[in-house]
């Protein structure tokens, strides 16, 4: 598989229809619970259906291995390495990056491994995360010239980055669940400004450079919240309505006292990447940091991996090259 068959994949009409059939009814069950929690209209929803029927963000062959690992709620599933094949050579090229495989093997062990190893060191959760992370960063790179999506995609990676860390600070990791909740923190975004004419695209971009608040500029523009159209891209590739539901929370005023444990506990991780991001973390309550199963060392840990990643910047701009290009690294 080439970079042209992610970036601009075109589904069959029977995959087109069933997609577009589960994208309508993930947004009136989302419309409905939101509704009820004083959240986002159904009107908006349909919107942020279209953007997603209109921009296609994830091949459909990916949507098999993301719903295996991250489609039921309160667990992560598992696939077979060679489900990766497709994008072998993100996943070879991800098993060099020393972050991800510091308590795995040297980078010199790394080079030479084969794709089982590479899922192996990663992690079934990470491996798909990142799979995910790449198709939408490349679809988006492909619809729009570089220098209006780069800061986007700089953004994302490092809250994706973040996620990661947050991940596997828990007593029981959830790092690539964590890694996609930081990443939707901007691909919504990226997604709605892909998805329309240039100027619109350019005026979103311009607020978003000038510190507008997205939630209305988008709305405006768009008609719907970045976190509906995260929300939706999420559930249109696989994953939990849980998942889903708490992230597009994270958009509304809804509290998330409000949901069930499992979508309290995905709005709360969300917050808490971004509370990270923004050096607020002494503002997250105790509560919030055990239901996430991070203690106090690995709070204190994870505050000054965070921060010295805020300084030195993410170093995952791989995560934005054609797979030709990974191949030769």
């Amino acid at each position: 598989m080439n970079d042209d068959d992610v970036a601009r994949h075109t589904p069959s009409r029977d995959q087109q229809d069933s997609m577009s059939a589960e994208l309508a009814e993930a947004g009136r069950v989302l419309a409905d619970i939101s509704k009820a929690f004083g959240g986002p209209t159904d009107a908006s929803w349909g919107a942020a259906c279209e953007i997603i029927k209109k921009v296609r963000p994830l091949p459909y062959f990916l949507r098999n291995v993301i719903h295996a690992v991250f489609g039921k709620s309160g667990c992560t599933g598992t696939v077979r390495a060679h489900s990766f094949s497709p994008l072998s050579a993100l996943l070879l090229r991800a098993a060099r990056d020393e972050t991800l495989i510091s308590a795995y093997a040297p980078r010199s062990q790394a080079e030479t491994i084969q794709l089982s190893q590479a899922v192996e060191a990663v992690g079934v959760d990470v491996a798909a995360a990142l799979c995910y992370v790449y198709a939408v960063s490349r679809r988006v790179s492909q619809l729009l010239a570089e220098r209006a999506t780069k800061p986007l995609l700089d953004d994302a990676f490092l809250r994706t980055l973040i996620g990661w860390h947050v991940g596997r600070s828990a007593r029981r990791p959830y790092c690539g669940c964590a890694m996609l909740l930081g990443f939707s923190a901007r691909c919504g975004l990226a997604i709605q400004v892909v998805s329309g004419e240039a100027e619109r695209a350019a005026k979103t971009l311009a607020g978003f450079a000038s510190g507008e608040k997205i939630s209305k500029l988008c709305a405006a523009n768009y008609g719907c919240d970045p976190f509906q159209v995260a929300a939706l891209a999420l559930l249109g590739a696989g994953c939990s309505r849980e998942m889903a539901l708490g992230l597009a929370s994270s958009g509304s005023a809804a509290g998330s006292a409000q949901f069930g444990e499992e979508e309290r506990r995905w709005r709360i991780c969300f917050d808490l990447i971004e509370a990270l991001r923004t050096g607020k973390h002494a503002q997250v309550d105790e509560q919030s940091w055990a239901q996430l199963e991070i203690d106090a060392e690995a709070k204190e840990k994870l505050i000054r991996d965070v921060q010295m990643i805020l300084r030195r910047g993410h170093q995952w701009w791989w995560l934005a090259e054609p797979l030709d290009v990974l191949s030769r690294q």
